[in-house]
């Protein structure tokens, strides 16, 4: 009994199809409020794909397994999910308390390696630095967000806790060298 070979795009694009499955079957668990499962969703999204990327090393390489080959539209719907997963992750984490932050923090500035210019992601780095206490990045990312989308309530929010944060940091900074040299 002979197997049938595969070409070589299919197995792309079979990976393709099922991490979009679990991308989707993730948003309906967070809609749900279920995000425990959303986050597994998003995570066996990103494995079905995980040995895809062409941006990241192949470890069996050594042992002579080639990566699959893709096409350009398939390497673009790749760098989607990614981006897509990974705001996901970084979305259903700050609706789970306690909230890890430094995830929150890694998963946003990994949307923003592809996608610069993402609000969300930009939005999710913000708070994320806010918490962390570096409000310098915080405010950084806030700003970015902001110019993108001005009238985002949640953006000002933010914004404003950072540059009150800021200005409670900077006042202790100048009683302490007044303190030191005055």
């Amino acid at each position: 009994m002979a197997s049938a070979k595969v070409p070589p795009h299919a197995i792309p694009e079979q990976r393709l199809q099922q991490a979009r499955t679990f991308k989707e079957e993730g948003n309906r668990c967070y809609k749900e409020g279920r995000f425990r499962d959303a986050v597994s969703r998003y995570h066996w999204a990103l494995l079905q794909i995980k040995g895809l990327d062409p941006s990241m090393p192949f470890p069996l390489q050594e042992f002579m397994a080639d990566k699959p080959a893709m096409t350009a539209d398939q390497e673009k719907q790749l760098y989607t999910i990614q981006c897509d997963c990974y705001n996901n992750l970084a979305a259903c984490l700050l609706q789970m308390p306690p909230v890890n932050y430094e995830r929150v923090k890694h998963y946003s500035l990994k949307v923003l390696e592809r996608q610069p210019d993402n609000v969300k992601a930009l939005y999710r780095a913000g708070v994320a630095f806010y918490h962390l206490g570096n409000y310098d990045n915080a405010q950084h990312y806030l700003l970015s967000a902001t110019s993108r989308q001005p009238k985002d309530v949640n953006v000002k929010h933010y914004l404003q806790l950072t540059k009150s944060q800021l200005s409670i940091y900077l006042q202790k900074e100048k009683q302490l060298y007044m303190g030191m040299f005055g």
